[in-house]
């Protein structure tokens, strides 16, 4: 049997440029970067750590998180989300969770044998320190 393969990504800020965070330029290498994970790592699943996007407002975030979530759904694999500091600004998390068509809260899954913990630090009833997890979680 082989090992599983778990592939890890994060802090892609799709959206409009800021500084070195390069926003307009995301799809377009998220698209070819997928292409690549499913044909030559094949893993059994995709860890999305979460600052999806360069916040802009309401609409244009989930007009961005729809169009990056259309790109991961190319994937063969499952594709887990845990939300970052930036994707929340505009959002709840009920509509980011919408927009990407998955779940951004506390969770477990078993991935061949394994027990995968998916932890929101982003958690609402820490209001204002990131990083966190409450006892409520």
């Amino acid at each position: 049997m082989r090992a599983t393969r778990l592939v890890v990504i994060g802090d892609l800020h799709a959206g409009p440029d800021r500084s070195s965070l390069r926003g307009t330029l995301v799809n377009d290498l998220l698209s070819e970067w997928i292409d690549f994970v499913n044909k030559s790592i094949e893993p059994d699943a995709i860890v999305e750590l979460g600052d999806r996007i360069n916040p802009v407002d309401r609409e244009s975030d989930i007009r961005t998180l729809r169009e990056m979530s259309i790109i991961l759904s190319r994937s063969r694999c499952p594709v887990y989300y845990i939300p970052g500091n930036h994707d929340l600004d505009n959002l709840t998390q009920e509509e980011h969770e919408e927009a990407i068509g998955s779940k951004l809260g506390n969770r477990s899954v078993e991935l061949k044998g394994l027990r995968l913990l998916l932890l929101n630090t982003q958690d609402p009833v820490v209001q204002g320190v990131g990083g966190m997890v409450s006892d409520e979680a």
